[in-house]
């Protein structure tokens, strides 16, 4: 359903967000039923994502703090 476009944090407490909104909620709907979605969010979940931070990832992620070696 829609909700899994973020509505749900946006428009906190509802049960359904897009009841005030029927034509957005068919427009995200017609999207979500698209095969091309369907590929698309299944990029990358056969793939293990490094999750520690450790020292290779943070200079990966903020290069700045670190200087070059050369």
């Amino acid at each position: 359903m829609p909700t899994k476009f973020g509505a749900s944090r946006v428009l906190k407490g509802a049960e359904d967000p897009f009841a005030a909104y029927p034509e957005i909620k068919r427009w995200f709907a017609a999207i979500e039923a698209r095969p091309a979605v369907a590929r698309a969010k299944a990029v990358g979940k056969d793939h293990a994502f490094k999750t520690t931070v450790d020292e290779e990832t943070k200079r990966a992620l903020f290069p700045s703090n670190y200087p070059s070696a050369a």
